[in-house]
Formats: C-alpha cells, structure tokens, sequence
C-alpha cells in the first residue's frame, strides 16, 4: 500500500495500492465503495476533507474528486519541478500545494465565469458547397502565381481561401501555404497543435532529430541502445541503427542527409549510412567508429559542409573528427567536467562547448583547436543546453532560471540581449532548440510546456502544450513546419505549426 487517509468522522478511508488509481471504503461495512481512476503515474499520496478527496501522483499532478459521485472535479500539476506536495483544508475549500520556497493556494469553491451564450447558425448546404468551390479556385489561382513567382499575390490569394470557414486549416490550404516555403520567410507565429506522437516505449528519449527533407526523425535512450528511424510523415519505425553496447546520448544529421552521428556510453562515436533505406525499412548494422574518446561520448554536433564531427566527453574534452577518413583531427581541453552541450557555429570555424557544473562557455578555433575565448559566464553553473541561430545569437539555458536562466547574446561582438522569461522561476531548463528560419528560439523543460521566443525582442510568442511529463530535448524540422519533442515518457510528441508569411526574394 502507498498511502492511507481516514476521514475526520472515522466513517471512510481512502487508500493507495502503488498503481495509478486510489480506493474509496465503507470502514462500517468493510466494503470498497469505489475506485478514482486516471492518474498516469503511481499515487504516492491521499487525503479526505468534508465532501472531497484527493490524490497526488508521486512527482506529479494533483487531482480532487468528489466523494458523492467519485468525477475528478480537476487536475492541478505540480507547483515545480522540485515540489510535488498537496493537502486539502478541512473543509475541503482549498488545495494547498508546496513548490520550492513557495505555497499555492487554489480555491476550489470558485468557477470559472460562464462564457457567453453564442448564437449558432448552421450554413445551408448551398452556402457550404459555395466556400469549397471558391476555396479550390483561389488556391488554384494561388498555384498559378506561385509557379510564376509572383509571391505576394500567391500569399495573398491564400490569406482570402483560409478565411473562408471552415478552411483555415483544410489539408488543401495547408498543403500550398507549406509549399510556399521556398520562396517566404515566417513573421510571426500563428498557431500550432498537437498532431501526433512517436510512441518509443517506457524508457525516457535523450534525443531526437529529424533529416533535412523531413522524410525520417531519429531518437535516442532507448532500452536496446539502438537509435530508431521514424518515418515521419507516417508516423511509424522503420528502422534501427543497431552496434551501440551503451545508452545513446546524442545524435546529429549531417546538412545533406546522408549520414547521421550518434555518441554513446560505450566510448564510442559512430556515423551512420542512411541512404540504405532508400530500398525500404532496415536495421543498419554498425556504422563507421570514431574510436579513441577517453569516456563516454556525451554531446555531437556536425560541420555545415558536413566533413567534421565535434563530440564532447565525460572525460572533459573536445574532440574534432575527419568524416571523410575516420581520424581524430584535434582533442581540445579545459573544461572541468563533462561536455555535455556543443554547437558548431554557422561559418563553420568554431564549435562552442559547456558543461553545467564549469562558470562558463568555451570557443574553440577548429582549424587550430585553441580556446580562443569565454564568450559566456556565469557566477555558479552554466547550461545544460544551448544553440547558435542563422544570425549568430547564442543562447543558453542553465537548469534554473535564478542560476541564469535563458541568455542572449550576440556571439560576435559579445553584447548582452537579454534573458528570456522562461516562466516559474523554478522551472527546471533542459533544451533550447534555435529555428532553422528566421530569429526564433524554442524552450522546453520540466513545466511540460515549450515556448517560442523572438529572439530580437525576447517575447514570447507562442506557447505549445499537451505533454504530460518533463521534456528532454526539443527539435524543429528544416522546413520549420514540425516540432518533435523527446519526453521522460518514452514517447516524442509532434506539433504542426502555422507561421505567418511574408513575401522573400532570394538575394
């Protein structure tokens, strides 16, 4: 049994038997009057006042019920990611739930005030079938000048066909405002929802990424040590990258597709062919070995021109390595500790490194593999996570945002941005993830939501949510239609969005 609680009366109990639900009992009668259901994790604790119960998922989610009918009236996360504590006032009015430093007090009498009444008017069919035909005309003349280059009439011609209802999202209007990539650049942030999911088992995902044509996605952390290969577009495995004897901590495509580089507990790089799959679903066998790491291999990241792998290690060092020949090029030392995070920056030149417990991030000149300088510090930990955008800002995440939280800054001339308000101050950081177009940055950590940030202004433009657990790693596909996040679940949670668009000539 994982928890008990007897209410004030002596008539009922309420116990936990370490699954995911709670028992209610008739302590006169010594019979079970029913079961709360719906927790998705073990019940570690349970509590009875006045007309309600309440169960507490162990670091996780809150839930009251009502004991006449036994329906969950709601469900309440945790405060933080370091507090998972609750309990109900007498009089069953407040829910009180502990975080880090700080007490949340929900009143649980209180509702929500009702919306509006909204008149509904049903279209006639005649109205239904004008709006699709005039829907399939406009995207038919938005083709047209989109094949002729006439960009901002084609985006315009689709802004008319997705104010039509019923159309903003038909999979007709999507299809050729996605097309329209080429030749636009996003603006601004629209929408995004949740689509789909990978689901990879019970074993929490390192690390995911996808190839440049969005054709497949790659994740990492699982139970047999192989990197699985997804299709995408379908949402199923068709492979495995199989030879690992360790847990895989890291993975990273190279720009053209071909190859993928993953880095291991086995001490081992490895860089993958993914052109084999070209003739349909197979596990790989093991690929070419960056041998000679002094512990395990932590954190990859590839050159532009895709002819150098950097990895970073348990033992402290950065290594650079030759693709085309397999030999270790230089082995760069200072850190302290670990190297868990690394990025290569856009020109090719440097590869930036960190480690969470080291005060500050290390550039590195690739061509003579010296420290050239400490382009970021802070007074206690550094990042977990950081990345460089197309226009040269790095941005690091530290695991709290009162060690530091989200920085920005302009790599070239060092200047200071800002730091991105990345929500309860207690949030712990994991990921920062930059997007391939345009001056935007994705977050992600253990309050289960991920936020997009202009990263010019340093607001947040846009918030996606529906996992239930710790996101670990966080990635947006080239065409920046995608948004693959790897969870502590198992499971890698796909969100489609919606940019707004505006016209962009190719210089």
């Amino acid at each position: 049994m994982s928890a008990l609680a007897v209410s004030a009366d002596g008539r009922l109990a309420l116990t936990g038997d370490g699954g995911q639900s709670a028992r209610l009992w008739d302590l006169d009668a010594g019979a079970g009057l029913g079961e709360l259901a719906g927790h998705t994790g073990v019940v570690g604790r349970v509590a009875l006042a006045a007309n309600r119960a309440l169960t507490v998922e162990l670091g996780g989610a809150a839930r009251v019920w009502d004991l006449a009918t036994g329906r969950c009236l709601n469900a309440y996360d945790q405060v933080d990611a370091l507090g998972a504590h609750a309990e109900l006032t007498a009089d069953g009015r407040y829910l009180l739930q502990a975080g880090l430093g700080r007490v949340v007090v929900r009143d649980l009498a209180r509702r929500p005030d009702a919306s509006p009444l909204q008149i509904c008017r049903p279209r006639s069919t005649d109205a239904v079938f004008s709006a699709d035909t005039r829907s399939t005309a406009l995207l038919r003349r938005a083709a047209r000048e989109r094949d002729e280059s006439n960009t901002a009439a084609a985006l315009g011609l689709l802004r008319v066909a997705r104010s039509l209802p019923g159309h903003e999202r038909s999979p007709e209007a999507m299809a050729t405002w996605r097309q329209m990539a080429s030749t636009t650049r996003p603006t601004g942030f629209r929408a995004a929802w949740l689509s789909r999911r990978l689901e990879a088992g019970d074993q929490p995902v390192h690390d995911v990424c996808s190839t440049p044509d969005g054709r497949l996605a790659l994740t990492s952390g699982h139970r047999d040590h192989c990197v699985w290969i997804w299709d995408l577009p379908a949402g199923r495995r068709v492979g495995r990258l199989t030879g690992h004897t360790g847990p895989v901590h890291a993975l990273c495509v190279t720009p053209d597709g071909r190859h993928v580089v993953t880095a291991s507990s086995d001490r081992t790089a490895r860089v993958w062919d993914l052109t084999a799959l070209a003739h349909g679903p197979a596990d790989l066998g093991a690929g070419a070995t960056l041998a000679g790491h002094g512990d395990a291999v932590l954190a990859v990241d590839v050159t532009p021109d895709g002819g150098h792998a950097v990895t970073g290690d348990r033992d402290g060092a950065v290594r650079v390595w030759d693709l085309r020949t397999g030999a270790r090029v230089h082995t760069m030392t200072g850190h302290r500790g670990p190297v868990d995070t690394l990025c290569v920056t856009a020109d090719g030149r440097h590869v930036l490194s960190a480690w969470p417990l080291d005060a500050g991030v290390r550039q590195w000149d690739l061509g003579t593999g010296r420290c050239v300088r400490v382009p970021e510090t802070y007074p206690a930990g550094g990042p977990v996570s950081m990345c460089l955008t197309p226009d040269d800002h790095l941005v690091t995440a530290t695991w709290l945002r009162s060690q530091g939280g989200v920085r920005v800054r302009h790599l070239p001339t060092g200047r200071f941005l800002h730091r991105l308000g990345t929500g309860d101050a207690a949030t712990a950081l994991r990921a920062v993830h930059s997007v391939p177009v345009g001056g935007f940055v994705l977050t992600a950590g253990s309050d289960h939501v991920l936020r997009l940030w202009d990263v010019a202004s340093g607001r947040n433009v846009g918030r996606l949510e529906g996992h239930r657990c710790d996101v670990n790693a966080v990635h947006m596909t080239a065409d920046w239609q995608h948004v693959l996040a790897a969870g502590k679940d198992g499971n890698v949670h796909i969100w489609d969005v919606d940019w707004e668009l505006a016209e962009h000539r190719p210089q």
